[in-house]
């Protein structure tokens, strides 16, 4: 008894001194939760300096990150819920609860916060945004130029099934998600490309074409874009797209918006044309683990049968994490991200310069993408009639 006392004496110490004399030792917290630390109290300001002084305390004694990472372990894989952090709370004025950044739905499945509130706003809207997108494509099909477009769904558009069981504002929401799929499901032009029912229905089947901890479509995902991309551009180079199936693990972004640090493990399926890609000299490299922005340029080779000439893929993230099963269909290729960091100016050259165009926006962001913008069409109307 006396053994057990004394080490829970040792422990207890350790617990509430230890960060003490880790930080007299030099130890320095770094931030960690996507916030800079808590400034230190100013002592001019009075007695309003306490009310800073519990989260500057709490934020720079060291070995806080650890402790808050196992906490927000705990939550995630033992309470099966998420961090107090990401799980909303109140709004400016008070009148209610906010969306969380992330929710978790069934079987620890992410989703991003956003799409649920964008739904919302963007009722009565959304088969407008893909009209202005559609108007855009027929501008550049004008000139000659072959053109595709189509829209990256949102996570909760394909993976129904793990939803969570309370959305918010859920009346709102699941009708908002209903129409937005009706539309993406049936909007009829030559140009268009849906791919949201056949992801859907190989989540509905476990094929898992989005990653269970990321915004994104995994390769399982992307190879279905590429498979009807082909099919559209070149039914010959269709015929012989073969899938090389795997696994592949990754952190997610929602995995770290929600304070957790893990890496998942999903089923891939790469595409495969016999043709070998080369990023061209200044390209940036293309890394499907991260994030790169900036242009990428490639070549494949040999050529035979890939789509001919130049082709320029305008669009978001979704089309950066495609990209891989995408860039082997064509001969030669690029890729402009959309204010990260193209203009509006560099696509209308780029676009101009090409024999292909496929432009793509993500679902949440349709009805206020900058391709659809009219003053996007009035600059490229102005730059298609200047070549002429």
């Amino acid at each position: 008894m006396r053994l057990y006392r004394a080490v829970a004496g040792v422990v207890a110490l350790l617990f509430v001194f230890g960060p003490l004399l880790a930080l007299a030792s030099g130890v320095r917290p770094t931030a960690f939760e996507n916030r800079p630390l808590a400034a230190a109290p100013d002592p001019a300001a009075g007695w309003r300096a306490l009310d800073a002084l519990a989260p500057w305390a709490s934020d720079h004694l060291p070995g806080r990150e650890q402790a808050v990472r196992a906490q927000a372990w705990v939550d995630y894989h033992v309470l099966r819920t998420l961090p107090r952090t990401v799980r909303g709370g109140p709004t400016g004025d008070g009148a209610g609860p906010s969306t969380p950044t992330v929710l978790r739905g069934s079987d620890g499945v992410l989703y991003l916060g956003e799409e649920f509130d964008k739904a919302c706003a963007d009722r009565g809207r959304f088969r407008a945004g893909l009209k202005r997108l559609a108007r855009t494509a027929r501008l550049i099909e004008s000139s000659g130029r072959r053109v595709v477009f189509f829209v990256g769904p949102n996570k909760s558009a394909v993976d129904a099934a793990h939803l969570p069981r309370f959305l918010p504002s859920a009346e709102c929401t699941r009708q908002a998600l209903a129409e937005q799929n009706r539309v993406l499901d049936t909007f009829e032009d030559p140009r268009y490309l849906s791919v949201r029912r056949e992801l859907a229905d190989l989540a509905a089947a476990g094929e898992q074409p989005y990653w269970r901890t990321d915004t994104h479509w995994s390769t399982v995902g992307s190879a279905v874009l590429a498979e009807r991309l082909a099919e559209r551009l070149s039914p010959r180079l269709a015929s012989r797209l073969t899938l090389v199936k795997g696994t592949r693990a990754r952190t997610g972004d929602l995995t770290l918006l929600a304070g957790l640090d893990f890496e998942e493990r999903s089923p891939t399926a790469d595409v495969a044309t016999g043709a070998q890609v080369r990023e061209a000299p200044g390209s940036e490299a293309f890394d499907e683990t991260k994030s790169v922005y900036g242009e990428h340029r490639w070549t494949s080779v040999p050529r035979t049968g890939l789509v001919r000439g130049r082709t320029t893929i305008v669009g978001d993230s979704f089309v950066y994490f495609g990209l891989g099963n995408l860039r082997p269909l064509f001969a030669t290729g690029e890729f402009l991200w959309v204010g990260r960091p193209a203009t509006v100016p560099q696509i209308i050259e780029r676009i101009l310069a090409s024999d292909t165009v496929v432009l793509e926006t993500v679902q949440r962001a349709l009805t206020t993408s900058v391709l659809g913008e009219r003053s996007f069409h009035r600059q490229l109307k102005r730059a298609l009639a200047a070549e002429k």
